[in-house]
């Protein structure tokens, strides 16, 4: 069975712990898919041991490692055939509008659980993501073995997505004036 994919590198933990879980289709038309957390390269357990007292601390010598999340969205309907999988990954990765679309759908999946992670901890701090946050983003295919691991037949790197133009107008100043009070802040 060949699943279609798309998958995120994330800095940190979300919030969700690692391991599979099953979305059932809401909409019309929508498939079942598979969300799978993998946390790599983190720190060591002992160094986020909870304390009941603060202690003191040196100041590092150098910064600690930040934990990755891979978030892999795995749609349930598979491809007929290797060639299928192939030409589905051809056309989306060289139309922006699929490309979007995949990783859009994706993103959508994942603040969703996200957002039942935050209901059920009472934790208004657990976040949505977007994938402008994404350190990488992918989209392929692959077994369900494969995908559940990580990893896959063949898949294509995305570019980043296009910055906002209003992103380009030198937000830092906006921020510097807004911080500085020179500048009302804006509803809405």
């Amino acid at each position: 069975m060949l699943l279609p994919f798309a998958q995120f590198d994330f800095a940190g933990r979300l919030g969700l712990a690692d391991g599979r879980y099953l979305a059932r289709a809401v909409e019309e038309g929508e498939s079942d898919r598979v969300l799978i957390l993998q946390t790599l390269d983190a720190p060591h357990p002992e160094s986020r041991l909870r304390r009941r007292r603060a202690r003191p601390v040196e100041p590092p010598a150098h910064p600690e490692t930040v934990p990755v999340t891979r978030v892999t969205v795995a749609e349930s309907e598979a491809f007929e055939r290797e060639r299928d999988a192939r030409l589905w990954l051809e056309r989306t990765a060289d139309d922006p509008g699929l490309r979007v679309a995949e990783a859009r759908r994706a993103v959508e999946l994942v603040n969703r659980a996200l957002a039942a992670m935050r209901e059920a901890t009472e934790d208004p701090l657990v976040h949505d993501v977007g994938a402008s946050q994404a350190l990488t983003i992918r989209i392929g295919w692959g077994t369900g073995e494969q995908l559940a691991d990580g990893n896959w037949s063949e898949a294509r790197q995305l570019p980043p997505p296009p910055t906002p133009r209003r992103a380009a107008l030198d937000p830092q100043q906006r921020v510097a004036e807004i911080l500085a009070g020179r500048e009302p802040e804006r509803e809405g």
